[in-house]
């Protein structure tokens, strides 16, 4: 495959393309310091939740 010249020119583009969007900074990345865990509301005991 290494001698196969198209095959090369497609493998740099990929290379390319990945590498720019690794390298890409400006978007910002979020992270969470301390997650809270998904509270879900409950109707009042004895109650139905109709």
């Amino acid at each position: 495959m290494a001698d196969n010249s198209q095959y090369n020119h497609y493998r740099a583009e990929v290379l390319r393309f990945l590498h720019e969007r690794h390298s890409r900074t400006e978007e910002p990345r979020v992270v969470i310091d301390n997650p809270t865990p998904v509270e879900m509301e409950l109707p009042p005991k004895g109650k139905s939740a109709a």
